[in-house]
């Protein structure tokens, strides 16, 4: 939780003017999660601008996960979040290995489909799951809720359930066991 003016907070919204004469007003949202599973791997990385800090930060391959939880467990209620989808291939894109460790310790805090699971998650049991959530997913919807942050669109196009099913057999081939915290 962040404390603000005396109130403690899950989430709060920055907005932010660029210093330019006609410029929009940018909004981000940060949410912080005051539950988080403590299965993952962090990094430190070194940043020199605007001035020289040092930060600690989750791994690519535990974002990874956090995103694959989303992908695997979000309610949907009517709309699917294409941007969980276009993170999905993002990562595959990319050759990430997914954290399997803090995957299955988040599956196991907050996902129905797993709570009642003893031992370890499997690969077989994600990529299940994974394939059943592409043949609930309508490809359209998600395509609509993504497409106003894509520059090019023609990356959505060969957005299918067989374009999905193909990304999901390789994530599994990048998955990582090893959990070595720094």
């Amino acid at each position: 939780m962040v404390y603000s003016y005396g109130i403690w907070l899950k989430s709060f919204t920055l907005c932010i003017k660029y210093f330019k004469k006609d410029s929009k007003q940018l909004k981000i949202k940060f949410e912080v999660d005051t539950n988080p599973p403590v299965d993952f791997k962090e990094e430190e990385k070194l940043h020199l601008v605007p001035m020289p800090f040092q930060i600690r930060t989750m791994s690519i391959s535990s974002l990874y996960a956090g995103m694959m939880h989303a992908v695997l467990c979000r309610g949907w209620q009517s709309r699917p979040k294409g941007r969980d989808w276009y993170d999905l291939v993002w990562y595959v894109k990319n050759g990430y290995e997914l954290d399997m460790t803090h995957l299955e310790a988040r599956l196991k805090q907050s996902c129905k489909a797993f709570k009642d699971s003893i031992g370890d998650i499997s690969e077989k049991k994600v990529l299940e799951l994974l394939n059943k959530r592409i043949e609930e997913l309508d490809i359209k919807m998600a395509k609509d809720d993504v497409s106003r942050f894509i520059y090019d669109q023609r990356e959505l196009e060969l957005w299918s359930k067989e374009f999905f099913k193909a990304i999901a057999s390789s994530v599994i081939k990048c998955v990582n066991y090893n959990h070595i915290g720094v």
